[in-house]
């Protein structure tokens, strides 16, 4: 049985590979039966190593599968698990990178668009843009200069005078 901590480290990492890699829903069944493109299975998540502020650990499958028994998701169809609200994605997927404390160039590097010649922000990835930059001064100045309508997803009350003033000046 994990501890609130691990579970919450569990599910940002399932949120950060379901944000980043474009599949909304986990494959709970069988390796053998069929999957679509907007699926990843659960076995595919078994074996990464999660961070916590305390110690690292191998994830087995049955962690993972406590993990999306817990309310941030809910069932999606037969086999079929996701997240209970969108929200709980971006913002989790937004803490793993903070777990692992990824370089502001990495995180902008899976926030943009590889295939865009000006490397907008994938816009399906606007919010987790917003959660990464209210806690990445590095990032949220690279988008503010970039693109600073993402930032007015940001909670306004958490930035400070001088945050605002710079997305207002860009």
């Amino acid at each position: 049985v994990l501890s609130s901590q691990q579970r919450f480290t569990v599910a940002s990492r399932i949120a950060a590979t379901c944000m980043f890699c474009g599949k909304p829903t986990i494959f709970t069944g069988t390796p053998i039966a069929t999957q679509n493109g907007e699926q990843i299975a659960v076995s595919k998540l078994d074996g990464v190593e999660a961070a916590s502020t305390t110690k690292q650990w191998e994830v087995p499958e049955a962690h993972i599968r406590e993990a999306l028994g817990t309310g941030l998701f809910s069932s999606r169809g037969a086999d079929l698990m996701g997240f209970a609200h969108q929200t709980y994605a971006e913002f989790l997927a937004s803490q793993y990178l903070r777990l692992h404390n990824v370089p502001a160039r990495k995180i902008l590097a899976l926030l943009r668009h590889s295939g865009d010649f000006e490397s907008h922000i994938v816009p399906q990835l606007y919010e987790t843009a917003a959660w990464v930059a209210s806690q990445d001064e590095e990032v949220f100045s690279a988008i503010a200069r970039d693109e600073p309508h993402v930032l007015l997803r940001c909670d306004q009350g958490a930035l400070s005078a001088e945050q605002r003033a710079e997305i207002v000046d860009s």
